[in-house]
């Protein structure tokens, strides 16, 4: 899968977020979802494993902790982010105090 396409998939799954908060009635900009600010999921995502990659794995990589998703289908079901942070975490190998 091209990096492009990864990206858009990404961006396009973030601004839904972002929609969805919107029409719940939360701030577009500082919404949370579940426990943990997208925005901050997104920043650790893009600080643990560059911009790039971290939205490829986002959008591609299956989990089998979150029953065989994707971290961005797992966050669309309603699965807090954290978890699918620790699982992200847990998948690569992160020192658990970046978890």
């Amino acid at each position: 899968m091209s990096p492009i396409r990864s990206r858009s998939v990404t961006a396009r799954w973030f601004g839904l977020a972002r929609a969805d908060r919107a029409a719940a009635g939360g701030s577009r900009a500082t919404g949370t979802l579940g426990t943990v600010r997208l925005t901050e999921f997104q920043e650790l995502l893009h600080t643990e494993f560059g911009v790039a990659r971290g939205d490829l794995l986002l959008a591609d990589h299956v989990l089998p902790s979150m029953n065989g998703r994707t971290g961005a289908q797992a966050i669309e079901d309603g699965i807090d982010p954290r978890e699918v942070w620790r699982a992200l975490c847990a998948e690569f190998d992160v020192p658990k105090n970046r978890w």
